[in-house]
């Protein structure tokens, strides 16, 4: 690919401004955590910042992520001007920060009575973004009832 360069003699002096009008610089390559919107060109950078030659940009994914949000993310930068548009790859990379300790506050045991009131109590347990822990809670109520035994 070509590059066109334009260079700028002033007046009093000779002034050199390189001034590229295809090619387009990306923003570098980050990681991120798996909690953090790798949408959000704030955290992931923005080639409008560093090109000033272009008049818009627009990107693509192809984002090879898991459902624990941990992957990767290929974004295509591409940069519109009066010469044409021209491309760059950034790769986001998104990684787990904080793993599932495992520490979970489990209910007491219940003792009681037929006329008693079960209590009703969860599990407790603090969760990370990119944590996959959870719980249900069934209560199967029964009449305990003396059943005479039958011997043949």
């Amino acid at each position: 690919m070509k590059k066109y360069l334009l260079i700028i003699i002033g007046i009093f002096g000779i002034n050199y401004v390189v001034f590229s009008q295809n090619f387009i610089q990306c923003p570098p390559d980050i990681t991120i955590s798996c909690c953090q919107d790798y949408n959000d060109i704030n955290i992931t950078g923005d080639a409008a910042d560093i090109n000033i030659s272009f008049n818009y940009f627009t990107h693509a994914d192809l984002v090879d992520v898991d459902e624990c949000r941990v992957g990767e993310i290929k974004r295509t930068w591409t940069g519109y001007n009066n010469v044409g548009h021209f491309d760059c790859d950034q790769i986001i990379s998104l990684r787990r920060d904080h793993a599932f300790e495992g520490l979970i506050n489990w209910p007491s045991d219940w003792a009681g009575t037929c006329e008693d009131a079960i209590p009703y109590s969860e599990p407790e347990y603090a969760l990370g973004f990119c944590d996959q822990v959870g719980h249900t809670f069934h209560m199967i109520l029964s009449d305990l009832i003396q059943m005479p035994v039958l011997r043949y």
